[in-house]
């Protein structure tokens, strides 16, 4: 991805973020990434969007693929970008109101399958499938019920 295409993607979801943020109560989506995602502080916000820039470039370099799981999506900030270098996209979490929230700003691919992993175990995921699996914000408690 050149940097200004970068540039146009970052700004797009920064806004909505934002504005899913200033509609939302108070700290309902700090689980999800958001705050860090349009912090007001430049440097902890430019290290949250350069390292999804770098995450994207090692992506880019091996791509197309077949089939990513994007494991605990929150709002769904790398999904447009894993569609547009995959044929098929599954994404899961614990908690979708952050990627719905967002999804009242921005529609996205078609070529995204979207799992609430309350009512989907991994066991239910197509298994030894994927190409790559994309964690970037998770923390997983091993005795939660996600696991089956």
């Amino acid at each position: 991805m050149k940097k200004s295409e970068f540039n146009t993607y970052k700004a797009e979801f920064r806004t909505i973020i934002r504005t899913v943020l200033a509609e939302a109560k108070n700290g309902r989506l700090d689980e999800s990434a958001f705050p860090a995602y349009s912090h007001p502080n430049p440097l902890v916000n430019k290290l949250f969007w350069d390292r999804l820039r770098k995450v994207m470039e090692y992506l880019e370099k091996k791509a197309p693929y077949k089939l990513v799981l994007d494991f605990g999506c929150g709002s769904g900030v790398m999904l447009p970008f894993l569609c547009r270098i995959s044929e098929f996209v599954i994404a899961v979490d614990i908690d979708l109101l952050p990627l719905n929230l967002v999804g009242r700003y921005r529609a996205f691919p078609e070529n995204l399958k979207v799992h609430d992993l309350n009512q989907t175990p991994l066991s239910d995921l197509p298994a030894a499938s994927f190409d790559r699996i994309i964690a970037m914000d998770v923390l997983v408690d091993c005795q939660t019920s996600i696991f089956g």
